[in-house]
């Protein structure tokens, strides 16, 4: 009993030590967390929620998207079943560079043969800024990250290789902690700029291309 005792409070230590990291280092929207923290600790989708905001926070956009004039929303689309449920009141409605964080479920990626519904999807997905792709689609990675690669759209996952097919950050857990990996050489490919502090916190950085 003693050693399961401290088994879980070890993994309530490792989780709240690292939703509290967030918040130190300027990573995490203090505000918008401390407060649930007291209620409860948070899970690990609440930490990739906030992670995800604070990465759209942290990258520069290319002009064209980021000066639009309609541009008062931040889209983050959900490609496939989401992991994150609940987890994403945590950011509905705050605010990036003063753009509203709207968020959009879209379902799995249709068949390349149905070509209506998959231009259809593909121009909701160009007008994303961030998109979470789930990893129920992995049989179409490839597909859904080249219908966004020059559109600035940051592209965001939780599977293996993902980084590898062209996707920008992935999440994975380290040492019990929630970390992420980025392709920096997908990000520039994407008109994206993603900032200092983000990446010297990435667990992995691939850069195989010069500036």
């Amino acid at each position: 009993m003693k050693k399961h005792l401290a088994s879980h409070n070890q993994s309530y230590t490792h989780t709240l030590r690292n939703f509290i990291v967030l918040v130190l280092i300027g990573m995490g929207p203090a505000r918008m967390c401390l407060a649930e923290t007291k209620k409860k600790v948070p899970t690990e989708s609440d930490i990739k929620v906030v992670c995800i905001y604070n990465l759209l926070k942290y990258t520069d956009f290319c002009e064209e998207k980021s000066n639009k004039e309609d541009s008062t929303d931040m889209l983050i689309g959900v490609v496939g079943n989401d992991p994150y449920g609940e987890a994403w009141k945590r950011i509905r409605g705050k605010e990036v560079g003063g753009q509203k964080i709207i968020i959009k479920h879209f379902d799995a990626y249709p068949d390349a043969k149905n070509t209506e519904k998959t231009e259809a999807l593909a121009k909701e997905l160009r007008k994303c800024q961030g998109l979470f792709v789930s990893e129920s689609e992995k049989e179409n990675f490839k597909n859904i990250i080249a219908t966004v690669k020059n559109e600035s759209v940051l592209t965001i996952s939780e599977s293996e290789n993902f980084l590898e097919q062209g996707g920008i950050v992935n999440f994975v857990m380290g040492d019990k902690k929630v970390q992420f990996e980025i392709n920096l050489d997908a990000a520039r490919d994407a008109r994206l700029k993603i900032k200092s502090q983000v990446l010297k916190l990435a667990q992995r950085v691939i850069q195989t291309k010069k500036k």
